[in-house]
């Protein structure tokens, strides 16, 4: 997909210092949070598992703002790596699966809420 960046639009995010922050699970809402201790401008919402509940959470937000964010950001924690990777690691993905409704394990089938 090819980007174009309209310098008018850029330039008035740029100077709109708002960021929403959106994450999955209280647990990753409530560490985002705790990393930004008084910072005025962050906006921190747990939207739900999954790209539904996420997408609905992030629009309602945006839609629901009294004004315009300049940035909108997904975070996580990777609470379930955590033999993989260290608290406070970056965690970069070589591949994404869709796992909305749950996922296979060696076991059977998981659902999101087990």
């Amino acid at each position: 997909m090819n980007r174009v960046r309209n310098d008018a639009d850029h330039a008035s995010h740029a100077r709109n210092g708002r960021v929403l922050v959106v994450t999955s699970v209280a647990a990753a809402r409530d560490a985002v949070l705790g990393g930004g201790r008084g910072e005025a401008r962050l906006d921190v919402l747990s939207g739900g598992g999954g790209a539904a509940a996420g997408g609905i959470s992030t629009a309602k937000a945006l839609t629901q703002a009294d004004t315009e964010y300049g940035l909108v950001v997904c975070a996580g924690i990777a609470g379930g790596f955590t033999e993989r990777a260290a608290v406070g690691s970056v965690v970069v993905a070589s591949e994404m699966l869709a796992a909305d409704l749950g996922a296979e394990t060696p076991d059977g089938f998981l659902s999101v809420d087990e």
